[in-house]
């Protein structure tokens, strides 16, 4: 096994439960069990692409495969209304009446009803090549460029778009414009004219060659205006068959994409923002002004009177006025708050930490989550918030900071506590602390903040932790921290100014976070799901159950009966833990995005994925029991310990038909009887000592077994019940 002291373990305790695995291979058919997903945010994590038709904006996600809406009809005041997931990267986009059409990577060409833009949906597709990166709409035909191909689609029937011809071009495609009976290609190192009077039998017409390349074109009348690595060349294509460079001009950087209004042509520069240039004479472009702007600007679309600069290094964009043509004025934009990882729920308030810093969302509603502030933090690494009666706190780039959320729709910077050198990976508030589970310049630690003063927080110390602190929680006088291979970790935190490890129990793979309830400690197993520890001798954990998620399990939480668990790409999963001894998986949702973070609050888990924010009512999950299992097992059986190898403590179960006398004793392999930890009908807690008969009822019986002041080696466990006697063998590792 890759972590921890431990190799393969069995994956066999009591009753095993319900892979993951094995819903997942029904994906196709269903996105979950038991759970509904009822609202949902998408957050850009790349602006590709950006096309405006009306009042309204379609922004590419790029990588990530999300298509945004955005109502653009109050330009100062942008509004995000709805997004499609696509299932492959985004690369270019062109709106026409009521449908948008994509770029995607490898699915070629794909069309997204945008008729209720709070709902955009995918409602067509049509495989066409290999890097589809371009796409431009003139009728009822879609042009897409991919590799070094242009095909002509017939989008009459959007639901069933059909190739119709294509023809293949010199180098990659890397933009595409039509006008009239022709479409235009550039690539890396010429612009190429195509006739498509009849899509169903294009022809190649002419070339240019251009130099620095074509990233991006625009057709105006005879001429076409081409921007690539030397800046921007104009191309006389009033013969289509004989396109001829008649002007250019050399810009300070390469250019990334081209839009034209009257006479003028803005071109996107990257992060020497905006060139604008006078083009009334295509022979003598004339340079008018560069204008700066605040974030990397990677393209550019205009409509309206208005031009629309695409940004993508935080992605968004922002809108200008051209009402003076050589003096735009920036109006309004939008920004995403960045990637989500850790989200904390108080009330009807859901507060999202993301790398830019944390949004505040109205969740009243469910089915319709609503942003009602932003707090802005200089980038964060891994962002962590938690929230406490009035106060949420989250940890970013430089420390701890506190915010007043006593009106969650203007929340107040109150405090903070510089951390410069650290990290979070999960936070919890216990009273007037803070605990922080992460790292910093020395190693792996938790880190504790006196808060009871929110406007003067307190550094009061760092405890070490043998392995990576990711997950945290705390109750009464301890925290429980999982420490990846080194398993959960207990510490004393009676005084927070001297934190002391007083037990720690190894789990089977990589432990990467933590919940409490009651007695037991809930650990979310990276590669092997859940496992459930009694803590009701924070000296002696022990493990006693395990849930097999065949996930990567991450986030974990605890409400009621029920262990909400994010297992990343493969989505949420609810565990019935009634029985800790035997946990059983009876809720599972995809998540369009990595699930990382989660709270639950009511029927309702609220999970940070990523590139989405989403909430699922588990309602259906929640108030389902527990499998019924039979009492009286039709036969005796020693079952193999849970888990072996062990260190230090294991539990020895065994299946009684009938009730009666029962010893079971551990020997080492010299004979010697070095006893179990004995168990009558409920389990007393107590040391290893001497095997002792006792009476047991029908049924499955569990009896942890404490190896602690044992040497690392083979040990034989025997039950005797009447007649029946069985041994299993156990595997002591330090």
């Amino acid at each position: 096994m890759l972590f921890g002291p431990f190799f393969s373990l069995p994956r066999r305790f009591s009753i095993v439960c319900l892979a993951i695995g094995s819903i997942l291979s029904n994906a196709s058919a269903q996105e979950g069990w038991n759970i509904t997903r009822v609202g949902q945010i998408a957050y850009w994590e790349d602006a590709e692409c950006v096309a405006v038709s009306g009042n309204y904006a379609y922004v590419g996600g790029g990588y990530y495969g999300h298509l945004h809406v955005l109502d653009v009809s109050d330009p100062q005041a942008p509004i995000e209304t709805g997004h499609c997931a696509l299932e492959d990267y985004v690369l270019d986009v062109a709106a026409a009446g009521n449908y948008a059409y994509v770029a995607a990577h490898d699915i070629g060409l794909v069309v997204v009803d945008v008729s209720n833009p709070v709902e955009p949906i995918e409602v067509g597709a049509c495989t066409v090549g290999f890097y589809s990166r371009s796409v431009a709409v003139w009728g009822n035909y879609a042009y897409v460029g991919s590799y070094d191909w242009l095909h002509v689609v017939d989008v009459s029937n959007p639901a069933a778009p059909v190739a119709t011809d294509s023809c293949q071009t010199s180098w990659s495609v890397q933009t595409v414009a039509v006008s009239g009976n022709y479409a235009y290609t550039g690539d890396y190192y010429e612009l190429q004219v195509l006739e498509v009077s009849d899509p169903a039998n294009i022809a190649a017409m002419g070339y240019c060659s251009v130099l620095g390349g074509v990233n991006d074109l625009a057709i105006s009348g005879d001429y076409a205006y081409t921007v690539g690595d030397w800046g921007l060349r104009i191309v006389d294509v009033s013969d289509p068959a004989n396109p001829m460079e008649v002007g250019h001009h050399v810009l300070v950087s390469s250019a990334q994409g081209i839009a034209l209004w009257g006479d003028y042509a803005y071109v996107a520069l990257g992060w020497d923002g905006l060139a604008i240039l006078d083009v009334s004479d295509p022979q003598a472009p004339t340079l008018v002004e560069y204008l700066s702007t605040d974030n990397a600007t990677s393209g550019v679309a205009v409509s309206g009177g208005y031009a629309f600069l695409l940004h993508s290094n935080d992605p968004g964009f922002s809108i200008w006025s051209l009402a003076v043509p050589t003096t735009p004025e920036i109006l309004g934009g939008y920004a995403s708050p960045g990637l989500t990882r850790s989200v904390a729920v108080w009330a009807d308030w859901a507060f999202v930490a993301n790398s830019t810093g944390m949004q505040v969302l109205d969740v009243s509603n469910p089915a319709a989550p609503q942003q009602v502030a932003f707090c802005e933090v200089e980038y964060i690494y891994s962002p962590v918030v938690a929230v406490t009666g009035s106060y949420a706190y989250l940890f970013g780039y430089g420390g701890l900071f506190i915010f007043d959320v006593s009106n969650p729709t203007d929340p107040d910077s109150v405090g903070n506590c510089g951390l410069s050198d650290g990290y979070a990976l999960d936070m919890a508030v216990s009273g007037d602390y803070c605990y922080i589970a992460g790292g910093d310049w020395s190693g792996d630690v938790v880190t504790v903040v006196d808060v009871g003063n929110p406007t003067q927080p307190e550094y009061i110390g760092s405890t070490s932790m043998p392995g990576e602190a990711s997950g945290l929680a705390v109750a009464g006088n301890y925290a429980y921290v999982a420490t990846s291979a080194y398993g959960l970790r207990i510490l004393d935190v009676s005084n927070p100014d001297s934190l002391i490890e007083v037990g720690y129990c190894y789990t089977p793979d990589v432990a990467r976070d933590v919940a409490v309830a009651g007695e037991y400690a809930y650990v979310a197993e990276y590669l092997d799901g859940l496992c459930v520890i009694d803590v009701s001798d924070p000296t002696a954990p022990t493990l006693v159950g395990h849930c097999d998620l065949d996930a990567m399990a991450g986030a974990i939480t605890v409400a009621g009966q029920h262990a909400f668990v994010a297992i990343g790409d493969s989505g949420l999963a609810v565990v019935n833990v009634a029985d800790p001894t035997a946990p059983d998986l009876v809720g599972w949702h995809d998540t369009p995005g990595d699930a990382q973070g989660l709270a639950v609050a009511g029927n309702y888990a609220y999970v940070a994925e990523g590139s989405f924010f989403s909430i699922y009512d588990c309602s259906a999950a929640v108030p389902v029991e527990p499998p019924q299992r039979s009492d009286f097992p039709t036969s005796f059986a020693l079952l193999p310990p849970f888990p072996n190898p062990f260190n230090p403590s294991t539990v020895l179960s065994f299946q009684l038909p009938m009730a009666g006398y029962v010893k079971l004793e551990v020997f080492d392999i010299n004979g010697r009887n070095v006893g179990a930890r004995r168990a009558s009908p409920l389990p007393e807690k107590g040391a290893r000592g001497a095997p002792l008969q006792a009476w047991y009822p029908a049924g499955t019986h569990r009896v942890p077994f404490n190896g602690s002041d044992l040497p690392s080696g083979i040990y034989l466990a025997k039950l005797t019940a009447g007649n029946y006697s069985a041994v299993q063998k156990l595997v002591l590792l330090k």
